[in-house]
């Protein structure tokens, strides 16, 4: 009986591994959405309410400048996106209406 219920608590565990293998994006937007949205950009749904987006992403996804840039096509430019840095955030709104003083530059 013990080896069932190890066995079942391997698959359990194995079930739930992909969980752990995401990281929350939060994306602020310089305008806010006129209401809140599901939207799904490139195969990802994100969740938009006001001046704030936000996804599950896979880890290795998730400094992806191209994502982030995905992203600004469908809801313009943004203020902020997970933990970029303003040089990661400039070349995400490049070429973007509605860019910010940092990612002018």
């Amino acid at each position: 009986m013990s080896i069932k219920l190890a066995a079942l608590a391997g698959l359990l565990s194995l079930a739930a591994a992909p969980a752990f293998a995401d990281t929350l994006i939060t994306a602020s937007l310089v305008q806010p959405v006129n209401k809140p949205a599901k939207i799904i950009v490139s195969d990802l749904l994100w969740s938009c309410d006001g001046a704030t987006c936000n996804t599950q992403v896979p880890d290795e996804r998730a400094a992806s400048v191209s994502l982030c840039r995905e992203l600004t096509r469908e809801v313009g430019a943004v203020a902020s996106y997970g933990s970029f840095a303003s040089d990661q955030l400039a070349k995400c709104n490049a070429g973007r209406p509605g860019q910010t003083t940092a990612s002018a530059r």
